[in-house]
């Protein structure tokens, strides 16, 4: 791919995976060192749903809006409490946010061990990329 496009894909992502975060706006985990998913976010925040919120696992806040996108960095150090509110938020009737998540490291061994909600990880990650590889997909 040439052109503009091109240059505003990050190293992290495919041509394919880039067109599919932004072809129908599918949750997203994004898996990697804090430089690599802050060079993806960078990149999609123009091309993201508007209003866009964002906010760090440890101080979770949730917009009212039932549209836009909501950015968590860091969604593994959520608490149970905040894990509960976010899934409930999603579920709310007429919820049409893109949630795009960021995590230092896999958050499926939190799953394994209880400490991470099953039902959120897999509302969380429809889209899931292992970053930091130069390439979008698992190492």
């Amino acid at each position: 791919m040439v052109g503009k496009t091109a240059s505003i894909i990050p190293e992290d992502l495919t041509v394919e995976d880039w067109r599919g975060l932004l072809g129908a706006f599918p949750n997203a985990l994004l898996i990697g060192p804090p430089e690599a998913t802050g060079r993806v976010i960078e990149a999609l925040l123009p091309k993201l749903q508007q209003p866009v919120n964002r906010c760090a696992g440890a101080g979770l806040s949730l917009p009212k809006d039932a549209g836009g996108t909501l950015i968590v960095e860091e969604v593994a150090a959520l608490s149970t409490a905040d894990q509960e509110r976010l899934l409930e938020w999603l579920l709310e009737p007429g919820r049409l946010t893109q949630v795009v998540t960021t995590a230092s490291s896999a958050v499926f061994p939190h799953v394994a061990s209880g400490s991470f909600l099953d039902v959120l990880y897999y509302r969380l990650n429809v889209m899931a990329f292992t970053l930091g590889t130069g390439s979008g997909r698992p190492a």
